[in-house]
C-alpha cells in the first residue's frame, strides 16, 4: 500500500504500525503523517507479479532457457559455452524449487550435438553436460513419481466415494419419507392410528438423533458427500497440474513403461504398477475406479510419451537426426538402469506397509489430522472419523485398531484389544510413528493397560522423533508438567514450537501459554496472541475464547470490544 510519506508498505505491516505505535508517524522517516489513508500501489504489484512469473513460473523459465540455449549454441569459445551450461543448470534447479520440470534428458542430448557442431565440445563441456543430463533425469523421475502417487490418490478417493456414498442414503431417505407420510395420516385420525403414529415417530427420532456418536445420518451423509467431492477436486487438480507440466518434457523409457502398464490395466493390479516397484503390490480397490483412473492416465501418457522400451520404434521428432550412435544408446541404457535402481532404493519400510494396503495409510493419516487438528487441518472430528473408517475398509491395520478403540465401523468398543493391536503394529512395522503415539496415549491415561508415565514419555519421544506432531505436542506437555521426565520449561517450549510449526492446534495453545507466562522463553504477548489467533482460525474453540479475551483487555493487540464480541459469538456457535 502507498502511504502519504511517499513509501510503499505491506498492508498488514503498516496497519499494525499505526495500531501499536500510537503516534501516526512514518516508519521510514519517523515524521508525523497528516493522513493515514492508504492507496493500493497497482504498479508495484504488477511488477512483482511479472517478476514472479518470469523467475518462478513455467513460461518465464522456459523463455530464459531458450535465450540461454541460444547463447550456448552461438558460443565462440569453450569458456562461453561452459558459462551458458552453468546458467541452464541454475534454471533447472530453480524450476525444481517451484515444483516444475524445465528440461528433459533428451533436450540435453540435443545441446550436446549442437555444441559439438560449434567445435566447443571439450572434456570439461562434456562433463558439465553429463551432470546436467543426470540432474534432468532425476527431476523427471521425481515428477513422474509424484504423478504416480497422485493417480493412486485419485483412484483411492473414487473407490472411497463409491464405498461410502454408493446409494447409502436411499434406504434412509425412503424410511424418513414413509414415516412422514404415516405421521400425517395418523394426525388426521389419532385414535385409529395411535400405533402407526408411534412407530412413525420412532423412525423419525432414529433419523434425527446421534448415530455412532455423530450427528443424524442424513446430515452426516450430506457432509461426507461434500468432503469427498472436495478431496476428489483437490486430487484431480494436483494430477492435472503435474500432467500438464510433463507435456513439454521428453520422458525416459522406464517412465513410459510405468505409464503403459498403468493404462493397460483395468483391475486392482494397476496399483502394483503405480508403485514403480518390481516386487508387486495387491489392491482392494474396485475395478471400475481403477479403470476410470487408468483411462485418465492413458490419455495423459499418450500426449507425452513417444515410445515404449519394449519396442524398437524410434521417434524422429525429438532429436535432430532419426538415428543415434551406439555410444549414446549405451549411455541412455545406463541412465535408465540407474533410474530404475533409484526408484527402488527410495522405498522405505513405511511405504512397504502402504503397498499392502493401497490408499489405507494415506486416508488414515488424513483422518487423524482432522481428528486432532494437526497438519494445518481445521479440526473436524466427524470428518476425521469418516476418513479412518474408510481406511479400515481398505484393511489398513492401524485404522482397524483405531476403530476398536472408538467402537467405529460397526466394531465393538474394546480399548484393551485396541492397545494390543497397537503393540503388535509397533513391533511388526519396526516403529510406525502413529502406533507409537497411540501407545503413549494409552499409557498416559491408562487406556487398555495400566497407567505408566515413563512408558508414555518413552513412546511419545519415539514418535515425535519421527516427525509426528501429535506426539511432539504431548511431549511438550510431559516436559511442562514433569510427567515421566524431569520438568523443563525450555524443552517444553522447544517441542511445542516444533509441533505448532506443523500446524497442530493444541501445540499452538501450549506455545501461546509459554509466551504469555514466560515458560522457557521471554514473555511476548504479541506472539501469544498471534498463536491463539492461528489456532482459532483452525477451529480451536478455546483459542477463539482466548482471542476474545485478548481483544477485550488489549493483551498483545489493540483493545477492540467489537472484535471481542465477534470471537465470543464464534465460540457459542462452534
Amino acid at each position: 500500500m502507498f502511504a502519504c510519506d511517499g513509501f510503499t508498505y505491506e498492508k498488514i505491516a503498516i496497519e499494525n504500525w499505526f495500531a501499536t505505535s500510537g503516534a501516526k508517524t512514518s516508519p521510514m522517516t519517523n515524521k508525523q503523517m497528516m493522513d493515514t489513508r492508504l492507496t493500493p500501489n497497482h504498479g508495484l504489484k504488477t511488477l512483482i507479479q511479472e517478476w514472479m512469473e518470469e523467475n518462478t513460473g513455467l513460461n518465464g523459465l522456459q523463455k530464459q532457457l531458450k535465450a540461454v540455449s541460444g547463447s550456448l549454441f552461438l558460443a565462440s569459445t569453450p569458456k562461453e559455452a561452459l558459462e551458458a551450461i552453468q546458467v541452464i543448470s541454475e534454471l533447472v534447479t530453480r524450476s525444481k524449487l517451484s515444483n516444475l520440470c524445465l528440461l528433459g534428458p533428451n533436450g540435453v542430448q540435443r545441446m550436446r550435438l549442437l555444441t559439438g557442431t560449434s567445435g566447443n565440445l571439450s572434456d570439461e563441456i562434456t562433463h558439465a553436460l553429463s551432470s546436467l543430463e543426470q540432474q534432468c533425469v532425476t527431476d523427471v523421475l521425481d515428477l513422474r513419481k509424484k504423478h504416480v502417487t497422485i493417480l493412486q490418490k485419485r483412484m483411492t478417493v473414487q473407490t472411497m466415494k463409491k464405498n461410502v456414498l454408493g446409494g447409502g442414503d436411499k434406504k434412509l431417505k425412503n424410511d424418513v419419507a414413509a414415516a412422514e407420510r404415516k405421521q400425517v395420516s395418523a394426525e388426521k385420525a389419532v385414535e385409529k392410528a395411535k400405533q402407526a403414529l408411534g412407530k412413525a415417530e420412532q423412525v423419525l427420532k432414529d433419523a434425527s438423533t446421534a448415530h455412532r456418536g455423530r450427528k443424524n445420518p442424513l446430515e452426516l451423509f450430506n457432509k461426507q458427500t461434500l468432503w469427498l467431492e472436495e478431496m476428489e477436486r483437490e486430487v484431480n487438480e494436483e494430477e492435472e497440474k503435474i500432467a500438464q507440466n510433463l507435456l513439454h518434457v521428453e520422458e525416459l523409457p522406464v517412465i513410459e513403461k510405468v505409464e503403459q502398464e498403468l493404462s493397460g490395466s483395468s483391475s486392482s493390479a494397476s496399483l502394483s504398477t503405480l508403485s514403480g516397484s518390481k516386487r508387486g503390490r495387491s489392491s482392494s480397490s474396485s475395478s471400475s475406479s481403477s479403470s476410470s483412473s487408468s483411462s485418465s492416465s492413458s490419455s495423459s501418457s499418450s500426449s507425452s510419451s513417444s515410445s515404449s522400451p519394449s519396442t524398437t520404434t524410434t521417434t524422429t521428432a525429438t532429436t535432430p537426426t532419426s538415428t543415434t550412435s551406439s555410444t549414446r544408446k549405451s549411455k541412455r541404457q545406463k541412465s535408465e538402469l540407474k533410474a530404475e535402481m533409484e526408484i527402488e532404493e527410495v522405498e522405505t519400510e513405511e511405504e512397504e506397509e502402504e503397498k499392502n494396503h493401497p490408499g489405507g495409510q494415506w486416508l488414515f493419516e488424513l483422518g487423524m489430522a482432522y481428528c486432532y487438528g494437526s497438519d494445518f487441518k481445521k479440526k473436524d472430528f466427524d470428518r476425521g472419523q469418516t476418513m479412518v473408517e474408510a481406511s479400515a475398509s481398505f484393511g489398513f491395520p492401524m485404522a482397524i485398531a483405531e476403530c476398536h478403540y472408538w467402537g467405529w465401523c460397526g466394531l465393538e468398543e474394546d480399548e484393551k484389544k485396541a492397545f494390543e493391536i497397537f503393540l503388535k503394529i509397533e513391533k511388526d512395522t519396526n516403529g510406525y510413528h502413529w502406533a507409537q503415539f497411540m501407545l503413549g496415549y494409552c499409557y498416559e491415561d491408562g487406556i487398555g493397560t495400566d497407567r505408566d508415565e515413563n512408558k508414555a514419555f518413552e513412546f511419545h519421544t519415539k514418535s515425535a522423533r519421527q516427525g509426528n506432531s501429535d506426539a511432539m505436542n504431548h511431549l511438550g506437555a510431559c516436559y511442562r508438567c514433569g510427567d515421566g521426565c524431569d520438568q523443563s520449561d525450555t524443552k517444553a517450549f522447544e517441542w511445542y514450537t516444533k509441533s505448532a510449526e506443523q500446524g497442530h492446534i493444541q501445540a499452538m495453545i501450549g506455545l501461546a501459554e509459554c509466551y504469555e507466562n514466560g515458560y522457557g522463553c521471554d514473555t511476548n504477548m504479541k506472539k501469544s496472541f498471534e498463536l491463539f489467533e492461528a489456532g482459532a482460525k483452525l477451529g480451536g474453540s478455546w483459542s477463539m475464547y482466548v482471542v476474545g479475551l485478548y481483544y477485550e483487555h488489549g493483551k498483545g493487540v489493540v483493545k477492540n470490544l467489537k472484535k471481542a464480541r465477534e470471537w465470543y459469538v464464534k465460540v457459542s456457535d462452534h
